[in-house]
């Protein structure tokens, strides 16, 4: 798998998870080495994903680049973001959303 289809292949998959949500990917790399990107890397891209579509779900981006020793893939939403300071981290147990169990940004950690 190559960045871009790596990316892709998560964002095809929110898009179905979550009809009516709208993340666009922004033009990046088009190949570069193949990845070896195990199943833990692809869910944490699927948690923050979803969480950025909770945040607005009409106005999400992810763009992904090479950096030197590895690559780097951000997600922007135009929700309030997470507190600052201490016990603005993600920790297991602790949500901003009604329901939500605390793991998702945790775990992408």
């Amino acid at each position: 798998l190559r960045l871009p289809e790596f990316v892709n292949r998560a964002v095809d998959e929110i898009h179905r998870l979550r009809p009516g949500s709208r993340v666009e990917v922004l033009p990046g790399p088009e190949a570069g080495p193949l990845l070896a990107l195990d199943r833990r890397a692809y869910q944490a891209l699927l948690n923050v994903l979803n969480n950025a579509v909770d945040a607005s779900p009409d106005a999400v981006s992810v763009a992904c680049h090479w950096r030197a020793g590895g690559i780097e893939i951000a997600v922007a939403d135009r929700g309030d973001g997470l507190a600052t300071g201490p016990g603005g981290l993600p920790s297991p147990g602790r949500s901003t959303k009604s329901g939500g169990l605390g793991l998702g940004l945790f775990i992408s950690r």
